[in-house]
């Protein structure tokens, strides 16, 4: 900014992350402190506009983060609080002695990572997407106007890697580049985690979405499509066989 006088502190959202340290995580009040101090200093500049906590500590001492927040607020030197990775019950804990509102809750989401979508979408069954590892977090964030930030948004699953340009993911690639794809293929692969797949219903409304969603017109919602697709799909008058 320096060197550009077009460009304006006021005008720019900085966000910063503290709590990780070599071999494990830290919440306490010292090292959160400390922590904004470097990166300001690293920065060269006066204040972030939101501060994160990484991690989960485990053993944290809620009353030092709230105690901290305090400072930093107080001082100028963070104007905004969040989490990162955090369950509800943690957010609760946390947000049961800080004073600031947790604005914050940034968490691994990708197209190939999406449990917390998919839990929602496959309550009540058998299907490895209805395991709740996380809490309901997503419902949990959208009652308390917590904003969900995606981190790692081309990851695939444990750390393979981006699955852009990825053969496993060859099918999404297609779709992604706005290639020919085999469509029994892509069915799939976006239904080889679920149930016997039932090919007629199948295709339609997977023809339906990839034909209506547009990415430049938007003219209807991708989430709207999906969640279309999925209640179609796991709806027992199209599964063939239903269960008592």
């Amino acid at each position: 900014m320096k060197e550009d006088t077009s460009l304006h502190r006021e005008d720019m959202i900085i966000q910063s992350k503290c709590g990780i340290r070599q071999g494990y995580y830290d919440l306490s009040k010292e090292h959160i402190l400390a922590s904004v101090d470097q990166i300001l200093q690293r920065l060269q500049t006066e204040y972030l506009d939101i501060l994160l906590l990484h991690r989960p500590d485990a053993l944290v001492e809620p009353e030092e983060v709230a105690e901290a927040f305090r400072i930093l607020e107080q001082s100028g030197k963070v104007r905004h609080f969040g989490v990162s990775n955090h369950k509800p019950m943690q957010i609760e804990l946390l947000q049961q002695y800080v004073d600031q509102p947790l604005m914050i809750n940034q968490m691994q989401f990708s197209i190939p990572v999406s449990n917390m979508v998919a839990n929602g979408m496959e309550v009540n069954m058998e299907t490895p997407g209805a395991a709740d590892r996380d809490g309901s977090v997503l419902d949990y964030c959208r009652l308390h106007n917590i904003t969900i930030q995606a981190w790692s948004p081309f990851q695939m699953p444990n750390w393979k890697g981006c699955f852009l340009g990825s053969e496993e993911y060859s099918d999404l690639n297609m779709v992604q580049n706005g290639k020919e794809f085999d469509l029994q293929s892509v069915l799939h692969t976006v239904h080889k985690y679920y149930l016997p797949l039932d090919a007629t219903h199948n295709n339609h409304l997977l023809k339906m979405f990839l034909k209506e969603y547009n990415p430049i017109e938007h003219r209807r919602s991708k989430a709207s499509l999906l969640s279309e697709l999925y209640r179609h799909r796991f709806h027992p008058s199209h599964r063939g066989t239903s269960r008592a």
